[in-house]
């Protein structure tokens, strides 16, 4: 008898049976959107498996639109560890080629390097991924600290020069990139122009990023003060010894997701 009457009920008032069809047909993007907005608004500063698995499930709840291929940039200050992490990317996901040599001395990368056909897999499939090292932002070159490494007056003053022209390079390669990760020094404090520099012009051009506190296995390393200071999830990592890499490609499949 339930079911007679509930036709005869809708029979009877059309526009209920109008919803319960308008129910129905958004029913699966009602509920992925519900378990999208619990995913995000649970997730909190951890490194811990829980909020990897919540990566994992949006991954999975975006599986089937998720993009194949991605281009992120890796954006930052001089000597933040952006071609060191371009380094880790690629032996880790890549052919193994070095984007470019690490150096104590300021601006080493003065030129933007890309990388074809890095790979990142999960439980959904794979990401084809393009990651671009860029030379170190900065709001003031001095050739005078090239000089306190070593180098003499002129070479000091060319490598300014170099360094500028990298500086316009990285600000302009930002306009072909799909993601970014801006890196951080965790070992220094967080308070700086330049990051805020970086993150005005990714935020401007509204470019999805991820912010990685790098140097995470120095021992005065304060990934919480990055945190703090951005007022948004960070990921801890140490580009050198390979710390925190899983939940760094598991955000950037999320945002291969978005």
């Amino acid at each position: 008898m339930i079911v007679p009457f509930f036709i005869g009920y809708m029979l009877r008032i059309p526009v209920y049976y109008h919803n319960l069809l308008i129910i129905s047909r958004y029913y699966h993007l009602i509920s992925r959107t519900a378990v999208i907005i619990m995913l995000i608004t649970k997730c909190t500063f951890s490194t811990s498996n829980w909020r990897l698995n919540r990566l994992g499930i949006l991954a999975r709840i975006f599986a089937r639109s998720r993009k194949t291929s991605l281009t992120i940039g890796i954006v930052g200050a001089p000597n933040a560890g952006k071609t060191t992490l371009a380094n880790r990317i690629s032996s880790e996901c890549g052919n193994g080629t070095p984007l470019g040599v690490v150096s104590p001395i300021p601006h080493e990368t003065r030129d933007v390097v890309a990388l074809e056909h890095c790979t990142i897999t999960d439980q959904s499939g794979s990401l084809d991924l393009t990651v671009v090292d860029t030379p170190g932002i900065a709001t003031t070159v001095d050739y005078r600290e090239f000089q306190s490494h070593g180098l003499s007056k002129q070479q000091s003053i060319e490598r300014a020069k170099e360094a500028t022209r990298g500086v316009i390079k990285a600000i302009q390669s930002l306009d072909n990139m799909d993601a970014a990760i801006v890196v951080v020094d965790s070992s220094e404090a967080p308070f700086d122009q330049v990051n805020w520099t970086v993150l005005g012009n990714l935020e401007a051009r509204k470019i999805p990023l991820i912010i990685a506190a790098n140097k995470s296995d120095l021992p005065n390393a304060d990934p919480v003060l990055v945190r703090e200071a951005f007022q948004t999830d960070i990921i801890p990592i140490s580009a050198k010894d390979g710390t925190g890499m899983n939940e760094l490609y598991g955000c950037i499949l999320s945002i291969a997701s978005m």
